[in-house]
């Protein structure tokens, strides 16, 4: 990369051998080391004055012999200075060829970590779907064995008691070709709710007025929500006081929680009721960690599609401190060990987690909800108190 260098005035070059040719009919031509002395002394007067006393003595100094000095010094420092802009100019240009050089090595390397990061999407985004159809590929083959969704929408209406676990309806045909065929066609037909189905899920999933948005969605989380699937044209109806659970992102039909959560992000964090300290006991800590993954989900306000459970999304640390301020003595300090180790993983390790499979490998995971309740339960198991404190067993009774 090249680029010329305009200073906004263009001065003629300079050529000292004019000066020096003047100078050498009056047999005061500078040496060729006292040019190079006074390129890097011609603008000390106390270095100028210095080096004709120097000159003059070594020369055993006499009237005419000193004169010649003084011209060769002075003609040798005039001609420096006629020289130094133009060097100046030189020595710019140099650095600037070198920093646009860098700029130009550095701009090569961001266009191809870019094509990495779109080829790595693209990977990911495949083996997603690949996994997501592989899970689907499996449940069909389960419930056309042992399972009956109607008879299950017979038992849940059954139990008007209970909070209904309902899903949409899904039917998959598939297609031979002949007896060897390993990848048959399929055909997948969704059945809608119906408005008799939608009616109870709106009575059992209303908003409480008295109630905040954060617990509201806690609530529709904690009751089964996760598994509970709406379109768009489903979602909306009115499902309490203010709230409309449409999101107007057509892509997939969302769950229930995701849906309230993208509903209850959009307003300020005091006007919801983001509480500073999710209480539970030892025996709730599943419970409290799945809260503290919907405050995330809230927080971000994101639909992210195969993530209807707010437990599966990667842990931000600083959605971690309800948490945290709610645990036991024993627990704290391993929750705020998990919250520095979070904090700690850079972009770099996450995608090295998304590249490397294999635990024993990498150097640092990405965190799900669901893991930080496991290690949480698996230490309060291992090193919790033998007897329960009285508080702790009141707790349970109530």
């Amino acid at each position: 990369m090249e680029k010329e260098i305009h200073t906004g005035k263009s001065s003629p070059s300079v050529d000292p051998e004019i000066l020096f040719k003047i100078l050498e009919t009056c047999n005061a031509r500078p040496s060729v080391s006292g040019q190079d002395w006074a390129k890097g002394n011609w603008y000390n007067l106390q270095s100028v004055a210095d080096r004709i006393s120097a000159l003059q003595k070594e020369a055993k100094w006499r009237f005419r012999k000193g004169k010649g000095i003084v011209c060769a010094v002075l003609g040798a420092c005039l001609a420096a200075a006629s020289q130094h802009p133009a060097d100046c100019q030189t020595q710019k240009g140099k650095v600037i060829e070198s920093l646009q050089t860098l700029v130009g090595s550095l701009q090569d390397q961001i266009a191809g970590l870019e094509r990495e990061n779109v080829e790595l999407q693209e990977e990911r985004h495949t083996a997603d779907i690949l996994h997501l159809s592989l899970g689907l590929f499996e449940t069909n083959t389960v419930n056309s064995e042992c399972h009956n969704p109607q008879q299950e929408l017979r038992e849940a209406k059954a139990r008007p008691d209970k909070t209904p676990q309902l899903c949409p309806l899904i039917k998959r045909e598939y297609y031979y070709e002949d007896l060897d065929d390993q990848q048959p066609s399929s055909v997948t037909k969704e059945v809608p709710y119906s408005a008799t189905e939608l009616a109870k899920l709106k009575k059992e999933f209303g908003c409480n007025p008295k109630g905040s948005e954060t617990e509201y969605v806690w609530r529709v989380s904690l009751s089964g929500g996760d598994q509970i699937l709406l379109t768009e044209k489903e979602a909306k109806g009115y499902w309490g006081p203010g709230v409309f659970l449409t999101t107007g992102d057509q892509r997939a039909p969302w769950s229930l929680t995701q849906r309230a959560a993208y509903w209850s992000g959009g307003l300020d964090p005091l006007e919801r009721g983001d509480p500073l300290a999710i209480v539970g006991t030892m025996e709730q800590i599943l419970e409290s960690v799945q809260k503290a993954a919907c405050l995330q989900m809230m927080h971000n306000r994101q639909l992210t599609p195969c993530h209807e459970s707010p437990v599966l999304l990667s842990v931000d640390p600083e959605r971690m401190t309800p948490l945290i301020r709610s645990l036991s003595e024993s627990l704290r300090s391993v929750g705020i060990q998990l919250q520095g180790q979070i904090k700690a993983a850079s972009p770099l390790e996450q995608l090295e987690e998304i590249l490397t499979p294999d635990r024993n490998t990498r150097k640092s995971k990405t965190w799900t909800w669901g893991e930080i309740a496991q290690e949480l339960i698996n230490y309060g198991r291992k090193y919790g108190p033998a007897n329960p404190t009285p508080h702790q067993s009141e707790t349970k009774a109530v």
